[in-house]
């Protein structure tokens, strides 16, 4: 069974439009992470922000690495 659900990178970017222009957050973390959309667009905003991520997904979370790593 494969329930796996990813976020597009256009909507990761519009839900990150609807924060207030004022939240710096120190720390993203997202423990679902999947391929990262989420924490992509979310470290082009906030480039000094500590980004933690994690899936349960082995194949997941080596994208998220490789992501990384450059």
């Amino acid at each position: 069974m494969n329930d796996a659900h990813f976020t597009p990178d256009s909507l990761a970017a519009e839900m990150l439009s609807y924060l207030p222009v004022e939240f710096e957050p120190e720390i993203i973390a997202d423990f679902a992470a999947g391929h990262g959309s989420l924490l992509k667009a979310a470290n082009q905003k906030w480039s000094k922000s500590t980004i933690i991520a994690n899936d349960i997904c082995n194949d997941n979370f080596s994208v998220l690495k490789k992501t990384k790593d450059g």
